[in-house]
């Protein structure tokens, strides 16, 4: 149902009422401005804006996987997509570009497997090698 601001201020309490059972629609000069709706319909479509918002989220989140080959030895550093929103401690999850993204690598998550282990490499970091080493010696040492 479509109503004028006017006609939304004057009746209120039974546009509340029917609001309970579909979405009002308040148009103001025209144009949509508001829409009133039951507490239970805007909760559920919240809760689905949060459940998708939540999945794009962790899907961005998933670690993807690049090997750091560091003089002799390879580290297989998990690597999170890069997000100014998100405060990450830079000592600890330094910034990698990789084929010109840039991801945050979660130095607390190294592990060192062979890279033949790998499917294939994703990318040679070790022109980035001094702030990745830095950032597991923050790790072990806690410094």
């Amino acid at each position: 149902m479509r109503v004028s601001a006017t006609e939304a201020k004057n009746r209120f309490v039974s546009l509340s009422a029917l609001a309970k059972r579909e979405p009002i629609f308040v148009e103001e000069a025209g144009h949509l401005d508001t829409v009133i709706m039951s507490a239970e319909q805007f909760l559920a479509m919240q809760a689905c804006n949060d459940k998708a918002n939540h999945a794009a989220r962790k899907k961005q989140f998933e670690p993807s996987l690049v090997t750091a080959r560091c003089a002799r030895n390879s580290k297989t550093l998990p690597l999170a997509v890069f997000d100014e929103q998100i405060k990450m401690p830079i000592a600890l999850c330094p910034i990698a570009t990789i084929k010109g993204k840039r991801f945050h690598a979660l130095a607390h998550f190294a592990a060192p497997l062979p890279a033949k282990s790998l499917k294939r490499p994703l990318a040679n970091v070790v022109s980035q090698a001094d702030a990745l080493v830095s950032a597991i010696d923050t790790v072990i040492s806690g410094i």
